[in-house]
């Protein structure tokens, strides 16, 4: 791969590839795509979160889609209608939630010097 031979980028084809809309497209993609549990707990019982119960009451909350959630079985809270419903009484909570760009982020101080070529 080169990796280890030049190990070192273009500065100016690390500006056009970083931040570009090609690469914001696939990074949402991967964000879409990805799913993180974050603790598999299980209950007194020993049953654990995952896999989800059939015919559980499931709150989505984000760019989730409550009938691509329904179609599996599952009762769903859409927590993204107006006026916003309670996730109480919910068995399980999805929520997805999308990074945005932060401009701020690229004009700290300390950027540029972490910036391939400069």
């Amino acid at each position: 791969m080169g990796l280890f031979e030049n190990p070192y980028v273009s500065g100016a084809k690390a500006e056009r590839v970083v931040g570009s809309a090609k690469s914001a497209a696939v990074g949402m993609d991967a964000q879409r795509a990805s799913q993180v549990l974050l603790q598999n707990r299980t209950d007194k019982a020993g049953r654990a979160t995952l896999p989800m119960k059939a015919g559980a009451t499931v709150y989505v909350l984000g760019n989730i889609k409550a009938e691509s959630v329904a179609q599996y079985g599952y009762k769903v809270i859409d927590g993204n209608a107006s006026p916003r419903p309670s996730a109480k009484g919910a068995d399980y909570v999805l929520v997805n939630m999308s990074a945005t760009t932060n401009p701020e982020a690229t004009t700290s101080p300390a950027w540029p010097s972490r910036r391939a070529g400069r």
